[in-house]
């Protein structure tokens, strides 16, 4: 090899042996350790079969699919002496798929009828693999983001392709003068340009023909893992954590309920939520809160401040808007109003301690991660009756207001 576990075709690395080793050729895995010409001096048995031979064997690659459909790969070599447990036919690494109907062989249907073999809970089954074209001509924007879940590099930097369209927001890339799996589009998604490959990749189970889903996506080689491709994975999870589209609308609620409105309006979320999409909130004064990103959290915070809904005090004579002050809050402002000072026996800070049974807050003293009280807290009576949310209700128990009052009387 050139380099640390490069990987290469069978005619290369046999040149590469026989250029290197008079009459030399490559070692069968069973060959490895018996022979000197597969080892150095300082090898031993071990760390020979920990390391990658060519063999001649067939190399048989199933699925096993149980009752919900999800499936587990399973690696059957015909001549191996031992199976890695990642893809052993009794792993249970199962992971969900993208069947492209609900018919698809499971224990409860015989394995379809006998077409696959009947395992412990599941199905095993031979597999083809099979790649095609998606269009034929130019499509909208939205379907290439829909429908080609294979990436590409910039094809700019491949001298082999050529740029037949440019219109702006779908630009193509051809290599054969023709829409094929080789045509490579070129898309804005998610405020970031991404290229895409005009090919889907379908799994076939053999012999029945109805069965196909998906090829899934994979980052990490089940022969040889990489921390590269794990930190790939993790940011393409994380990623498609942010974008999801239920982000936006949380965020929104969550953050107008920290500002005193407990009860948005479906309106309101919407509005805040389209400024974190977009970036931008709107200022007739001068500049646009955000920097027009994806993401931004100015014009978030001015989205949920500037509203109507949060400035229009006619909403004060309804009910059901606003929300309860938090204890710690409502004590340091009660403080603040009556112009507290320390003094000298107290020194300069002021010490508020085990408000946490007290009141039912305190600084940094949180009993979980998820704060002093759920967002979602409906307290018994009116307020859940109506369907509606007091959060900070959760902490204002009736001996908890008497200790408060108890406390600044």
């Amino acid at each position: 090899c050139h380099y640390d576990f490069e990987k290469t075709s069978y005619d290369t690395a046999k040149k590469r042996c026989m250029d290197t080793y008079v009459n030399g050729d490559l070692c069968d895995f069973h060959d490895s350790w018996s022979t000197d010409e597969c080892k150095t001096s300082d090898q031993s048995f071990w760390d020979i079969h920990d390391e990658w031979f060519w063999t001649d064997a067939d190399c048989t690659i199933k699925s096993k699919i149980n009752e919900d459909g999800a499936v587990a790969i399973v690696h059957l070599p015909s001549n191996a002496d031992t199976i890695d447990l990642r893809v052993h036919p009794d792993n249970t690494n199962y992971f969900k798929v993208a069947w492209e109907s609900s018919n698809y062989p499971r224990p409860s249907n015989s394995c379809a009828n006998g077409t696959c073999q009947s395992v412990y809970r599941g199905c095993l089954c031979d597999i083809s693999i099979v790649e095609s074209r998606v269009f034929n001509s130019l499509p909208t924007e939205a379907a290439i983001v829909e429908r080609l879940h294979i990436g590409a590099v910039n094809p700019q930097l491949l001298s082999s392709y050529n740029q037949v369209q440019n219109n702006g927001n779908i630009q193509v890339w051809e290599k054969t003068g023709s829409y094929d799996e080789q045509t490579i589009f070129g898309v804005t998604y998610r405020g970031k340009q991404i290229y895409l490959k005009n090919i889907q990749s379908t799994v076939h189970i053999v012999g029945a023909s109805w069965a196909k889903f998906r090829n899934p996506p994979s980052f990490l080689s089940l022969s040889f893992r990489e921390k590269r491709d794990a930190i790939y994975e993790t940011d393409a999870v994380l990623e498609e954590y942010f974008r999801n589209d239920n982000v936006g609308p949380f965020l929104a609620l969550r953050i107008i309920q920290r500002f005193g409105i407990s009860n948005p309006s479906p309106n309101y979320i919407a509005r805040v939520s389209s400024a974190f999409k977009s970036g931008l909130y709107p200022n007739p004064s001068g500049d646009d809160f955000g920097d027009g990103r994806y993401g931004s959290m100015e014009a978030l915070v001015a989205a949920i401040i500037l509203d109507p809904e949060a400035r229009s005090v006619v909403l004060d004579a309804d009910p059901t808007s606003g929300a309860l002050v938090e204890p710690l809050l409502k004590l340091t402002r009660f403080m603040r109003a009556m112009e507290f000072q320390t003094n000298d026996i107290s020194g300069e800070r002021v010490r508020l301690r085990e408000l946490q049974g007290k009141i039912g807050q305190e600084s940094h003293s949180s009993p979980s991660v998820f704060n002093f009280f759920r967002p979602e807290y409906q307290p018994p009576g009116h307020i859940k009756t109506a369907n509606l949310f007091s959060p900070e209700a959760q902490v204002l128990t009736g001996p908890r207001l008497i200790s408060f009052l108890n406390g600044i009387i």
